[in-house]
């Protein structure tokens, strides 16, 4: 298979949730100039955005190759000091964030600067909807999900923030010191074109949306053999082999949802899961369940996106050496009408 092909023909089908997860093999991508130092990346149109954290830019890849690098190290407008997020929006602009300052830079698609503004430092999770807004999770708010305007101001809050024991049951006699509570509550965010707001959370393999005046309209475990035996372990040993831990608020997060993003065209949800593999399961955007999938990559994945003809999962293999190895994998493409599946 040719390694400059950014959009495959094949097609697999995926499984339901109550059979075993099928396997399927994906194309490792050779992206020139970066040695992919974070998993954060963001497909959008005709073009890839590479986070380089230690390298304090973004890498734009256009076919294959490298077509631009945004910013280098530096405090100024248009540079980074380790970038820590990335993410775009529905018009094609592209918010970088610095978790350690909270700065905020927006770029056209021309990769030109129009914005800067500041959150507060140590947000993790990053979604931003139709309108511009920007929705994260803020340690120290008592709701889940803080969202901002494209000054910075904070516009509104929304979410019940999580207790361990409301996803692993009463056995769970963990201290809640305040990194447990922070541990246990990040999470990754999307948002549909409707700008409804998605939430999986990190420790856990559990889901939540809200419609965009931050009402709940479901939350649930995910369902599935593979997420039982999660939560099953989890309850048993109390513990994870698998930990990160997040610059600048030292809370060390069990690393079990490793990636999240939603298909609003084919009206469908992505969570990856690691549980000795990776496996990630897929589900319609009102929490049905449609499959499992178990993409082959020699090692665990981190972050996904779905490309936006809906034929390949993007993804980040993890790998204890320094550089990580990015990874394209054929789904396939369920038709749409009016933003249901049929």
């Amino acid at each position: 298979m040719s390694r400059r092909c950014w959009w495959p023909s094949a097609l697999l089908a995926i499984s339901s949730a109550a059979s075993a997860a099928v396997p399927i093999s994906g194309e490792r991508i050779l992206l020139p100039g970066t040695p992919l130092s974070t998993d954060q990346f963001v497909p959008s149109r005709d073009r890839l955005y590479v986070l380089d954290t230690d390298g304090h830019r973004v890498l734009v890849y256009r076919s294959g190759a490298l077509w631009r690098q945004i910013g280098q190290i530096g405090q100024e407008d248009g540079n980074f000091y380790y970038p820590s997020e990335i993410a775009g929006d529905p018009s094609g602009t592209l918010y970088v964030f610095e978790n350690a300052s909270g700065r905020v830079q927006l770029f056209d698609r021309s990769c030109r600067l129009i914005a800067r503004l500041w959150l507060p430092p140590k947000c993790t999770g990053f979604a931003v909807n139709s309108k511009g807004e920007i929705h994260t999770f803020m340690p120290g708010s008592e709701a889940l999900i803080t969202v901002f305007d494209r000054r910075g101001q904070m516009v509104r809050s929304f979410g019940a923030r999580k207790r361990l024991s409301d996803f692993y049951g009463t056995s769970i006699n963990a201290v809640e010191d305040e990194k447990t509570k922070i541990a246990i509550n990040r999470c990754w965010i999307a948002a549909d074109r409707e700008d409804n707001v998605y939430v999986a959370f990190v420790g856990a393999p559990y889901i939540a949306k809200y419609n965009s005046a931050g009402r709940l309209l479901f939350e649930r475990r995910i369902p599935g053999r593979e997420a039982d035996e999660v939560f099953e372990k989890f309850a048993r040993d109390h513990k994870w082999n698998a930990r990160r831990t997040v610059a600048g608020d030292g809370s060390s997060t069990p690393y079990i949802t490793t990636g999240f993003c939603i298909d609003s065209d084919r009206a469908q949800m992505y969570v990856s899961i690691q549980a000795g593999s990776t496996w990630v399961y897929t589900g319609d955007l009102k929490g049905n369940p449609i499959g499992v999938i178990e993409p082959v990559a020699k090692g665990n994945i981190a972050n996904i996106a779905v490309s936006e003809d809906g034929g390949s999962l993007y993804a980040v293999r993890i790998s204890t050496k320094v550089r990580h190895d990015m990874y394209r994998f054929p789904l396939a493409v369920t038709k749409t009408t009016k933003g249901a599946t049929r």
